[in-house]
């Protein structure tokens, strides 16, 4: 007799938990279905390499390509050829990212800094990276800007 309480006891236990695991697995199951997925495969970009992606707060979303920037509305991509940011057409970009304050950095290969903010673009200046690609790319708190490259780290600072 002193089995059959316990019995009980260990079996409610065991259906409390699995009654659990079923919501936990129906909650992610409804989490997941929230969540779609669409690939533009690189043909659909013209074969070009993607350098970098981000959200800028004009709420586009910026794909870097090596020679170009496509703009991205939730449709379709806009090509925003470089010279429209100040760069020369043949110039590569290495590195893309969201600015602190708003608007973009891109970060070309030869280490040029250029700042795209309110429909403009301003070159903060270039890290000497020498015939090293820029790796890495970080604006800090007070808006200075670091490139990093194999042998060095430049702070361009306003």
């Amino acid at each position: 007799m002193i089995g059959t309480p316990f019995r009980i006891a260990w079996t409610i236990a065991i259906v409390f938990v699995a009654l659990g695991l079923v919501a936990a697995a129906s909650a992610l199951a409804d989490s997941a279905d929230e969540w779609s997925l669409r690939v533009w495969p690189s043909r659909d970009l013209k074969g070009r390499n993607v350098i970098g992606v981000t959200q800028a707060d004009d709420g586009y979303l910026w794909v870097a390509m090596t020679h170009e920037l496509l703009r991205f509305d939730g449709a379709r991509f806009e090509e925003v050829p470089l010279t429209a940011i100040g760069a020369l057409k043949t110039d590569r970009i290495a590195l893309l990212s969201r600015g602190r304050a708003g608007g973009l950095w891109v970060v070309l290969g030869d280490g040029s800094v250029i700042r795209v903010r309110d429909h403009a673009a301003q070159t903060i200046g270039k890290a000497p990276v020498g015939t090293h690609a820029p790796d890495s790319f970080a604006e800090d708190d007070t808006g200075a800007a670091w490139v990093s490259w194999d042998g060095g780290v430049a702070r361009l600072r306003p």
